[in-house]
């Protein structure tokens, strides 16, 4: 009897213990899943910033808000009291800063499972079409930061839409096909939104400004 319940006793040790080994699998196998996800969040965002051609685009960006801050301070600052507004602008925008943002940003909203429209689109520019279009549109808003430039666009516009030049059939189409108007709309409201509410939390309305 003595062996006996030895034996049984080693048999519920070892169930014991075969029962403990799969409840710490899934324990295990979970983070391991997240990290393999984050990885390949990572791995998407890092791929994204190459090919699109973000470093490129950053210093732009803060040119760009520059810019605008200079052309808001008169109407901002009455009074004079503008000090350190252009630097605060500069902090805000700093390119090293705005690339940690896009980073996890764009990690954020990345879904765990592969997104086709994501490798199609990393597919397409990186073709030799696909970078050219890239250069091309840093390098034409790198130029429009100069005012001058912008109303020489609005007038060869004008003056190739009075010719019925055929280019400019092709680019309304591609604003329609390309659904380029409503996208910026929203993206142009949503940052006066967001820059107005940060604005009130700074003391800079006397009344909070909603989206509403």
């Amino acid at each position: 009897d003595v062996e006996r319940s030895r034996g049984l006793g080693d048999v519920y040790k070892r169930q014991a213990l075969l029962a403990s080994q799969v409840a710490v699998v899934p324990a295990i196998a979970a983070p391991t899943a997240n990290a393999d996800a984050a990885r390949g969040r990572q791995q998407v965002v890092s791929q994204l910033w190459d090919v699109m051609g973000m470093e490129a685009l950053m210093p732009l960006l803060r040119d760009e808000a520059l810019i605008e801050a200079e052309s808001m301070r008169s109407e901002m600052f009455a009074h004079g009291r503008e000090a350190g507004w252009r630097d605060r602008v500069a902090q805000i925008h700093d390119p090293a800063r705005l690339e940690s943002l896009f980073r996890r940003g764009v990690q954020g909203d990345l879904s765990d499972l592969p997104d086709p429209q994501i490798s199609m689109a990393l597919d397409f520019y990186r073709t030799t079409l696909g970078q050219r279009l890239i250069r091309l549109e840093t390098s034409a808003r790198l130029a429009m930061l100069d005012p001058a430039v912008e109303e020489d666009a609005r007038q060869a516009f004008s003056k190739a839409a009075s010719h019925s030049d055929p280019r400019v059939e092709q680019i309304g189409r591609l604003i329609e096909d390309a659904d380029l108007v409503g996208p910026n709309v929203a993206a142009g409201m949503n940052a006066a939104v967001a820059f107005s509410q940060g604005f009130a939390q700074a003391g800079g309305f006397d009344m909070a400004i909603t989206e509403e």
